[in-house]
């Protein structure tokens, strides 16, 4: 298994040694993001102090090349120093011994919601939702394409891990969210997250279903119902969602020298950055769980996955910040032993953690 830490482009070019205490601390590779949305990033500056880095809007870290674009949603592009950050990090992982791979977002793209609302997640009551592209859009597999092959183009990066494939839920908040102040249920949550925009009701209709009738139903039912309940109302529109996730994953199976991970789930649970994926596609190289949940429905993924061959198997797990190692949190959450399944585990904004928390990331069952 190969640890693999995500970082930002900055964490390392405006710090080379943290390359060197990434390896030293047992990371093997690091997933560089390529483009990302709406943040604030704390770096720790080689004195110590901490920088913050206010990013007011998604962008893309690659050059520009809007030819490339055609029927697909153009980025916002960064600076060409965002650019620079970019191969300034990978030649520094490759000095410090680092393998190195990218790391995509597709659909979770702010600023291509404000400048596309059409193309953004609608809920029953016409609430746009301009940080979640939805992909029921034939256009936005189009995009996800168009985004690899731009990014294996300008870096030569050749191993992609591409996360936020399908459509983002409520729980994805914009800006400064107060949401958590609504008094939501799970169901609510679940209900605000089911898209209804035109493309929705297209899809439907070809998968033989109302949306319409969905949408009533929501709408009568919602504050009403538990979650079981809401479950039961949007099963078809879940179902839906699956699809429109794995034609988004087919439309990245251009290349077979291009090793494509998607973060999924196999659990039809809340809308998320890890999109349903029912049946893995023999072009993707791999599938990637999310694993903090105390649910456990991440390894539950993976051991139903580990049954399908010839696909690699990866997690993402962030480290908590009470100082523990990695091999005593998976040890604390009884999934120490389970890692052996996994092809790569990846380390969520790794590069971000003071270097004081890096003590140990090598799992000793390895």
């Amino acid at each position: 298994m190969r640890v693999v830490g995500q970082v930002f482009p900055w964490d390392l070019a405006d710090d080379p040694g943290r390359a060197e205490t990434l390896r030293a601390s047992g990371v093997d590779d690091v997933a560089v993001a390529l483009n990302y949305h709406a943040t604030r990033a704390v770096q720790w500056l080689p004195s110590g102090e901490p920088s913050v880095r206010i990013q007011r809007s998604s962008m893309t870290f690659l050059r520009p090349d809007p030819s490339a674009w055609d029927g697909g949603l153009e980025p916002r592009y960064g600076t060409e120093d965002d650019a620079i950050s970019v191969e300034s990090t990978i030649k520094i992982a490759k000095a410090a011994g680092l393998g190195v791979r990218g790391w995509l977002l597709v659909t979770h793209d702010d600023d291509a919601g404000l400048r596309h609302p059409d193309f953004v997640a609608v809920d029953a009551w016409g609430n746009r939702s301009a940080y979640a592209i939805c992909n029921s859009h034939q256009q936005v597999a189009r995009t996800a394409r168009t985004l690899v092959e731009q990014a294996v183009k300008q870096t030569g990066i050749h191993q992609m891990f591409v996360e936020s494939l399908g459509t983002l839920g409520f729980d994805h908040g914009l800006a400064h969210d107060k949401s958590q102040h609504s008094s939501f249920t799970a169901a609510d949550v679940l209900f605000l997250s089911v898209c209804f925009c035109e493309a929705c009701f297209v899809f439907a209709g070809n998968e033989g279903f109302s949306l319409d009738e969905v949408r009533h139903n929501v709408r009568a039912q919602f504050r009403q119902v538990c979650v079981d309940e809401a479950k039961d109302t949007v099963a078809d529109v879940m179902s839906m969602r699956a699809s429109a996730n794995e034609r988004t994953a087919n439309a990245l199976s251009f290349d077979r020298r291009v090793e494509i991970t998607i973060g999924a789930t196999g659990f039809h649970e809340q809308p998320s950055s890890f999109a349903t994926i029912r049946a893995h596609s023999e072009a993707l190289h791999g599938l990637c769980a999310t694993l903090n949940s105390e649910s456990q429905l991440g390894w539950s993924d993976v051991e139903r996955w580990s049954q399908i061959e010839s696909v690699a198997l990866a997690g993402v797990f962030s480290l908590a910040a009470n100082g523990q190692s990695l091999q005593q949190q998976l040890e604390a959450s009884g999934s120490l032993g389970r890692e052996k399944l996994l092809t790569d585990l990846y380390l969520y904004h790794v590069g971000m953690r003071h270097p004081d928390t890096l003590a140990s990331l090598r799992i000793h069952s390895q």
